[in-house]
């Protein structure tokens, strides 16, 4: 019996550690792109997507348009600032940002 109950309390422990590494919530949305939003759903433009990560200590915005060719184009820090990539930031962007989850896609955007 006392083997259960310790193998209880392994199980417990070990979702509680597990809580920090699984998706936080979404920040609340600043105003700039919740009027970037509202126009793009007017739009009604097929492919859209728009996902926040963070890197650097800051929230980040991938906007991603499928028949776009450029690759991370459209990326905004939280204040609605585009941001220029420097040689390396790429790299860096890769592995050491984190993907918080989608904040909005249009209803075009394939599954």
């Amino acid at each position: 019996m006392s083997k259960k109950i310790l193998f209880i309390i392994l199980i417990l422990l070990s979702g509680i550690s597990c809580e920090k590494y699984q998706f936080q919530d979404l920040p609340e949305n600043p105003s700039w792109l919740d009027e970037r939003i509202s126009d793009m759903e007017a739009a009604k433009q097929f492919g859209l997507r728009i996902d926040v990560y963070l890197w650097k200590d800051a929230y980040y915005y991938h906007f991603m348009n499928l028949i776009s060719s450029c690759w991370f184009c459209d990326f905004w820090d939280y204040n609605g600032n585009r941001h220029e990539w420097l040689p390396g930031e790429t790299e860096d962007f890769s592995e050491n940002s984190r993907l918080i989850g989608t904040v909005w896609k249009s209803e075009f955007f394939p599954n």
